[in-house]
């Protein structure tokens, strides 16, 4: 006995909905990668002249970000020297620096599909903060696995 029509295409248009749907049903599972950058963060030491004003942790749907954002009197370049060897300690490598042409400069450093951000407030003090510090997994993808 052939199959009707109607249940071949009930059965294609369910099976193409569900690949559809099958990573937000899904996702990869953050808390290994939230525990990992949590841990990467604890290790990092700001600078005794650095004031937190917040932390902001976003675990959502396959991906995580960890963000420090204090204020201090450091410059770019002070704050650079004073993270990029604790970073490179723990195996981050550097990614992207501006260099100086930048009024906002921030570094890029990856560790695996990991990502680490230092950026300087520059201009923009009045934000409330005038440096952060975030590390990252699938949030903006500028490290893929390997790098």
């Amino acid at each position: 006995m052939p199959l009707p029509n109607r249940t071949i295409t009930f059965a294609l248009a369910g099976a193409f909905i569900l690949a559809i749907f099958w990573p937000l049903l899904h996702p990869p599972d953050t808390t290994v990668h939230r525990a990992v950058l949590k841990r990467q963060f604890q290790l990092l030491k700001a600078p005794s002249e650095s004031r937190l004003i917040y932390l902001d942790e976003k675990p959502k749907l396959g991906r995580v970000l960890i963000g420090a954002y204090y204020q201090s009197s450091m410059s770019y370049d002070q704050l650079k020297h004073y993270y990029l060897p604790q970073l490179q300690r723990q195996g981050w490598a550097l990614r992207e620096d501006p260099g100086e042409a930048d009024a906002d400069r921030r570094i890029t450093l990856c560790k695996g599909d990991y990502q680490a951000d230092l950026e300087h407030a520059g201009e923009r003090r009045n934000i409330g903060w005038s440096y952060s510090l975030t590390l990252s997994w699938g949030a903006q993808k500028r490290c893929p696995a390997g790098a």
